[in-house]
């Protein structure tokens, strides 16, 4: 942010000609503390930094009767410029561009329908999956109408340090970034498909239940899933703060936890729709059709196990559940970091330029 900054201001825009718009998403609320730390404290003091509002959002008519929404302030802006990460992302395909003005700067409607059952339950609607992804095709037609003119778009690696960054027409930006990114996120593996895979977390995707399982949902739900129907996937995550306190956490445990049956549970958001939240506890649901799901080493088993996954004190504790759910001879796939790695098949013989390597092994 800071170097963009810079950059409008040496082609002559005024500092109080600048606004900084916080893709916050329907519940409009960015925490003080973390928006100081991102932008730092000068960016604060000089800018006029404000969090989206649900309540001051204009339509833009329909896609397949989608309805589509924005912030009124990017209507009314000169130039209209987004900002963020291109990362995989469980509905999308993948972040940025559109994706943060559609996902952030929206309003309850059209929130509600890019999280709902209608897309959701869309074969074409995955992690990674861009080409005809029609959350992908809703959320462009937002940024369109919207007036988006500008990305400024970044890749992180598993550590947080820089690997690609690119700036201009947004759809060309994201179109380039996602190639990128795929490049930076796709391991060959040994083998077409595994009993067990063990998906390691990096911070901070290991401190709440609600983030925890994106480790699952990307394993189980990328175009070609390495674990078999029927598998398992394993979770080490300390869960230190439980669900989780966001408003989208607090709904995806209630409606979990809520109901005795996943099928139970399917059918009333299929029915109602979802709210902030519920999309990706249908989600999980889902998946738990086809997996088990282990969390190990949980500080909360009783939250994890309300929400029909399994927890265990240990990895030799999941080792032996796995074991008595399956059966002995088991191909086991760890990936490392399973925010960051999609792990495609069938096997290049091609050295891992990135050095991120998955380990494969037998129980």
């Amino acid at each position: 942010m800071p170097v963009l900054l810079r950059e409008l201001g040496a082609a002559g825009i005024h500092d109080e000609d600048i606004l900084l718009l916080c893709a916050s998403g329907p519940q409009g609320r960015t925490d003080p503390g973390q928006l100081a730390a991102r932008l730092g404290a000068e960016v604060m003091e000089r800018y006029r930094v404000v969090d989206h509002d649900v309540s001051e959002v204009i339509h833009l008519g329909q896609w397949n009767d989608i309805p589509l929404t924005i912030n009124r302030r990017t209507l009314e802006a000169d130039l209209f410029i987004a900002t963020g990460i291109v990362a995989p992302h469980l509905y999308a395909g993948y972040t940025g561009g559109a994706a943060t003005v559609a996902f952030g700067c929206v309003g309850d409607t059209t929130a509600e329908a890019l999280c709902g059952p209608r897309l959701l339950c869309d074969p074409r609607v995955r992690p990674g999956e861009v080409k005809d992804n029609p959350v992908q095709e809703v959320i462009q037609s937002v940024a369109h109408r919207a007036g988006l003119r500008f990305a400024l778009s970044v890749i992180l690696d598993h550590t947080g340090q820089l690997v690609d960054v690119q700036a201009g027409d947004p759809l060309a930006v994201h179109q380039h970034m996602v190639f990128s990114a795929s490049c930076l996120h796709n391991r060959p593996v040994p083998q077409t498909t595994y009993d067990v895979v063990i998906a390691g977390l990096d911070p901070p995707y290991d401190a709440t239940l609600f983030q925890a399982v994106l480790g699952a949902l990307f394993v189980g739900m990328i175009p070609q899933p390495a674990v078999r129907p029927g598998g398992v996937i394993i979770l080490p995550a300390r869960l230190s703060e439980a669900v989780g306190q966001s408003h989208n956490a607090q709904n995806f445990y209630a409606a979990l936890a809520n109901t005795h049956s996943r099928d139970v549970l399917m059918a009333h958001l299929m029915r109602k729709g979802c709210r902030p939240g519920e999309g990706r506890a249908l989600q999980l649901a889902r998946l738990m059709e086809q997996h088990e799901i282990i969390v190990v080493g949980s500080e909360f088993p009783e939250l994890v196990e309300a929400c029909h996954l399994q927890a265990v004190e240990d990895m030799e504790a999941a080792v032996d559940l796995t074991r008595w759910l399956l059966g002995d001879k088991l191909d086991v796939l760890v990936i490392p970091h399973a925010m960051h790695t999609a792990p495609i098949l069938p096997v290049s013989d091609q050295q891992d330029p990135f050095g991120m390597s998955l380990t494969h092994k037998s129980f």
